[in-house]
């Protein structure tokens, strides 16, 4: 018979075994692999980075705001961080 756990509930009963001073080395091993993406969690320096580099850059008035000069998709760079990062998978 087995019992299929989340990873969450296995890293808690491995907690517990632990706690009570037993082995939960085997346990270990059955825990979800994080993913390469999980592991290397870009800043929201270098995600706003490559977001920027890869929209059209013209000048203007951000319709937002208000504010002259750069327009990063038709708004400015600061409308267009706060979106993105609003907008950003984790």
């Amino acid at each position: 018979m087995s019992i299929r756990l989340a990873g969450k509930e296995l890293e808690q009963i491995i907690k517990n075994i632990e706690a009570n001073g037993g082995d939960a080395e085997e346990l270990k091993g059955a825990l979800p692999k994080p993913t390469i993406r999980e592991k290397e969690k870009e800043s929201e320096q270098e995600y706003l980075g490559r977001a920027l580099a890869s929209v059209e850059i013209k000048q203007g008035i951000c319709p937002c705001c208000q504010a002259e000069g750069e327009l990063y998709t038709g708004v400015c760079k600061k409308c267009f961080s706060e979106w993105a990062l609003a907008c950003r998978k984790e």
